[in-house]
């Protein structure tokens, strides 16, 4: 029995020993093992095959990943294009307010990259509603040499540019732009000109009416005539009409019961409805005490002959008495 288990201790040892010389043969210089090749070269071509291996995979979770993001990105986009209505646009066209609405919720914008937030693979009408909004003072654009393409970004020196962001934020949460690339751009305020055309909501005539309808706090569609706005009477109703289907204007109904009038007027009003009624309101408002004073001084004749419009104009001054220069 002792015998036994001196040779089995024996061959114990010589395993032992058996296995430490192997350990030892493949032993690296830098004092590691090689525990599984024969080789510091096959050790370097497997290591080589794993890596090769690894950034193969990498690629094609990438490519998955990119794939994905452009699927989703189309999705929102069509989601974008079918339900964004032309607020902001003239002649139906929704290219303005869809970039107006891109440029609030996700920064600067560059006129080829503008192509899937408007949906318009043409990039002619994309750059001219931009160029549009540059010379009303709303948007501004990096100074480019060389031939590149300048950066639009909302204009910080726009003195109603708070109540702009607020009202485009507000749009956005309602009609989300696609995603897109987030450029860093270097956004500096720009003066707005003295000659700057009241043309945010549109055409001369459909701007300057929402901004007397907000500051009288209604008017009747014959007061745009007496008002001086150089309009016809077709034009006045093709237009308040429009502002009525999309929502940003209500009408008073129509009179009824016991001595109601057939035929009566009714007056235009910026609808509380309207989901961004009190952003839209806001922004109105600091339009005309900043920029569109005569508007005010229009309204003040109006009210002289009309307490409706008198009472409203005396709450638009007390509202914006931190704003107005004049």
């Amino acid at each position: 029995m002792a015998a036994y288990k001196e040779r089995h201790k024996e061959e114990i040892a010589a395993a032992k020993a058996a296995k430490l010389a192997a350990k030892e043969h493949l032993r690296t210089p830098n004092g590691g093992y090689l525990l599984k090749f024969s080789s510091i070269e096959e050790q370097q071509a497997s290591y080589r095959a794993q890596n090769k291996a690894a950034a193969k995979r990498t690629k094609a979770r990438l490519k998955a990943q990119r794939a994905t993001a452009l699927a989703e990105t189309e999705a929102a986009a069509r989601i974008f294009i079918r339900d964004v209505p032309p607020l902001l646009s003239y002649q139906r066209s929704p290219i303005r307010t869809r970039l107006f609405i891109a440029l609030c919720e996700r920064g600067p914008i560059r006129v080829r990259d503008a192509g899937l937030a408007v949906s318009d693979a043409n990039h002619v009408p994309i750059a001219a509603a931009l160029e549009r909004l540059v010379a009303m003072g709303v948007v501004a654009k990096t100074n480019v040499t060389g031939g590149y393409h300048p950066d639009y970004y909302l204009n910080p020196g726009h003195p109603t540019h708070a109540q702009l962001l607020r009202f485009g934020q507000r749009l956005a949460k309602r009609w989300p732009s696609p995603p897109r690339r987030i450029r860093k751009v270097l956004e500096e305020p720009v003066p707005v000109p003295t000659t700057a055309p009241c043309a945010f909501f549109g055409t001369e005539a459909r701007s300057r009416l929402l901004l007397m309808i907000a500051v009288s706090g209604g008017m009747f569609p014959a007061q745009a005539n007496v008002a001086g706005f150089m309009v016809s009477r077709d034009e006045v109703d093709r237009t308040l009409r429009g502002a009525q289907r999309q929502g940003l204007v209500a009408r008073e109904p129509v009179p009824t019961g016991r001595g109601a009038g057939q035929g009566q007027a009714r007056r235009y009003f910026l609808d509380p409805q309207f989901f961004a009624f009190a952003e839209l309101r806001a922004l109105c408002f600091a339009l005309v005490a900043t920029l569109y004073d005569d508007i005010a001084g229009i309204a003040a004749a109006m009210g002289r002959h009309d307490k409706h419009v008198a009472r409203n104009l005396d709450v638009f001054m007390k509202e914006t008495a931190h704003l107005r220069v004049w």
